[in-house]
C-alpha cells in the first residue's frame, strides 16, 4: 500500500512538473513572428535594389537574419524545457531594423541618383547640341568621328535607360557616353582657340575691304570659312551673301599642294572660266600662290614645318557643282551653279577676293 501511494505521489510530481515546464514553454515567445517580419523587410530591400544603393545596411540585415535562422535551429535540438529564444529573437529584430534602414537609403539615394541622372543628361545633351552648332565644322579624325557617334548613340542608350528606370543601366551608359563626348568636344575647343588668334587681323582686313568697296565703287568677294559664306561687298555694303563649300581640311591657311586646305589671303580672279574650260561648270581661277604664299611656303621648307621636295600647289577657284552639303573640294570654293553665274556677271579679273578664317568670334557661335 505504501508503495502504491509512494509510486503516485511521484507519479503526480513528474505531472505537475511536465505540467508546469509545458506551460512555461508555450508562454514563451517564439522567433517566428520575428523572423517573418524580417523576411519581409529583406524582401522589401530587395525590391527597392539595397544591394545596389544601400549595400552596407542590407548585408547587415542578411547576416543578423542568418544568424536568427541559425540560433533558433540550435535551440530547437535542445529539450523543450531548455530552449531559449532571446538571441535569436534579437538577431532577427536587428535583422529588420537594418533592412528598414537600407530601405530607406535606397529611396534616399535613388532620388538623388536620378537628380543627378536627370542634370547629366540635360549637360550631355547641351553639349552636343554646342558642338553641333559650333563645332560640327571642323574636320576630326576618323577615329575621332566614331568615337563621338559612340558617345552620341551610348547617350541615347542612357537616356533610354533612365526613363524606363533602369538607373545602374544608365549610369553605366551615360558615365561612357560622357567620357566620349568631352574628348572629342575637347579637340576642337583646343584647335579654334589657336586658329582664333588671328580673328583681329581677318576682321581689319574685311573693314579694309568694305572701305575700298566705298571708295573704289568696284566689286569686291570676301570668303568666310568658318560660316562658309561668300559676301559680294560693292559701294561700301554687303550686297549679297552665297553659302559655300571648302576643301575639307579647311582649318588654318594652305601648306602644300594636295592637303585639301582653301587658302587665306588677298587674291585676285585671274581667269574666268566658261563650261568648256572647267568640269566645274564655270570657274573664277584665282592667282594662289601669290607672293606672300611663296615666301611663306619657302620658309617652311627651310625650317622642316613641309617637306623640302613638297610643292605649293595651285588651281584655286571659285567653282560650280556645290550645294552638296559637306566640304569635299580639293581647297577651291565651291557654289552652286546659279550663283557661280551672278558671280560671272559680277566679277572681272582683276576682281579682288580676300579668304579668312572667320568674322566671328568663338564666343558668339552656336548662338
Amino acid at each position: 500500500m505504501k508503495r502504491r501511494l509512494l509510486f503516485v505521489f511521484l507519479a503526480l510530481i513528474v505531472l505537475t512538473v511536465s505540467t508546469v515546464s509545458i506551460f512555461i514553454y508555450l508562454k514563451k515567445e517564439t522567433p517566428l513572428k520575428a523572423i517573418r517580419k524580417a523576411t519581409e523587410a529583406i524582401s522589401l530591400a530587395e525590391k527597392e535594389k539595397s544591394l545596389a544603393y544601400a549595400n552596407v545596411p542590407f548585408q547587415q540585415a542578411k547576416v543578423y537574419y542568418d544568424s536568427a535562422m541559425i540560433y533558433w535551429q540550435m535551440e530547437n535540438q535542445k529539450w523543450f524545457f531548455q530552449r531559449a529564444f532571446d538571441i535569436s529573437i534579437d538577431y532577427a529584430e536587428k535583422s529588420t531594423r537594418y533592412a528598414e534602414e537600407a530601405v530607406s537609403r535606397s529611396k534616399k539615394s535613388l532620388q538623388e541618383i536620378k537628380t543627378l541622372q536627370a542634370q547629366q543628361i540635360t549637360d550631355l545633351n547641351e553639349t552636343v547640341a554646342h558642338f553641333e552648332a559650333t563645332y560640327k565644322k571642323i574636320p576630326l579624325a576618323p577615329v575621332l568621328r566614331q568615337e563621338w557617334t559612340k558617345g552620341r548613340i551610348l547617350l541615347g542608350e542612357g537616356i533610354l535607360a533612365y526613363k524606363d528606370e533602369n538607373y545602374l543601366k544608365a549610369i553605366d551608359k551615360l558615365d561612357s557616353a560622357y567620357v566620349l563626348i568631352q574628348k572629342v568636344y575637347q579637340y576642337p575647343e583646343g584647335i579654334l582657340e589657336e586658329y582664333f588668334s588671328s580673328l583681329p587681323r581677318w576682321v581689319q582686313e574685311e573693314k579694309e575691304i568694305k572701305a575700298r568697296s566705298g571708295r573704289e565703287k568696284k566689286i569686291f568677294l570676301v570668303v568666310d570659312k568658318y560660316n562658309r559664306e561668300l559676301k559680294v561687298y560693292k559701294n561700301g555694303s554687303v550686297q549679297t551673301t552665297y553659302e559655300v563649300e571648302l576643301g575639307p581640311n579647311w582649318v588654318g591657311d594652305k601648306q602644300l599642294q594636295g592637303d585639301k586646305t582653301t587658302p587665306e589671303g588677298l587674291y585676285k580672279v585671274l581667269k574666268k572660266k566658261h563650261e568648256k574650260d572647267t568640269k566645274y561648270f564655270r570657274a573664277l581661277l584665282l592667282d594662289y600662290p601669290n607672293e606672300d604664299d611663296k615666301a611663306r611656303f619657302e620658309d617652311n621648307q627651310k625650317q622642316g614645318i613641309v617637306n623640302a621636295k613638297a610643292k605649293i600647289g595651285g588651281l584655286i577657284e571659285i567653282h560650280g557643282n556645290g550645294g552638296k552639303g559637306i566640304d569635299w573640294t580639293e581647297g577651291c570654293i565651291a557654289l552652286r551653279d546659279k550663283e557661280v553665274d551672278k558671280l560671272f556677271e559680277l566679277c572681272s579679273v582683276g576682281t579682288e577676293v580676300l579668304i579668312v578664317g572667320s568674322l566671328t568670334p568663338i564666343k558668339e557661335m552656336g548662338k
